[in-house]
């Protein structure tokens, strides 16, 4: 087991609470001095999809399970080791795995940074996602995609 998965699992399970609870727009706000509590919430989330089911995605999916959540997931093989993706509620393969983006509130990528993964979250992958799933920080926008009337960002 590699000592690291359960801190990086943990890591990205805390980040994606920050997302979904609009940390970075309040940090905004409050240092542009800004005090409003009226925020556009997302939906709570219920559904995550996690695109990797190795070590680091069975963390994920361990901790997101344990906090309520529905847990889908793709990984390159169907071929399993027997309880190793017990904390998902269904899987899919390397040919199907688009059609779980469309119910995701969260899309975690827990794969290595290969030459077979790299690009693998493309536009088209982005607009199969439901819209509050793609967050708002600009760096999460897919290209043509307005800001959220009334809001400033940075």
């Amino acid at each position: 087991m590699n000592i690291f998965s359960p801190v990086v699992a943990r890591h990205a399970v805390t980040l994606g609470w920050a997302l979904s609870r609009c940390l970075p727009q309040c940090l905004q706000q409050q240092a542009s001095g800004i005090w409003n509590n009226r925020l556009d919430w997302p939906p709570w989330p219920r559904r995550a999809f996690i695109l990797g089911a190795g070590e680091l995605g069975c963390a994920v999916a361990r901790i997101l399970r344990t906090d309520g959540f529905e847990v889908e997931g793709a990984k390159r093989t169907m071929a399993d080791s027997p309880g190793k993706t017990a904390n998902f509620h269904k899987m899919y393969d390397r040919t199907s795995w688009r059609m779980g983006l469309a119910s995701a509130d969260w899309c975690i990528l827990a794969l290595p940074n290969s030459d077979e993964t790299r690009g693998l979250i493309d536009e088209s992958a982005l607009r199969a996602l439901p819209s509050h799933a793609r967050g708002d920080p600009p760096c999460l926008r897919v290209a043509g995609d307005a800001p959220p009337a009334g809001r400033r960002l940075g």
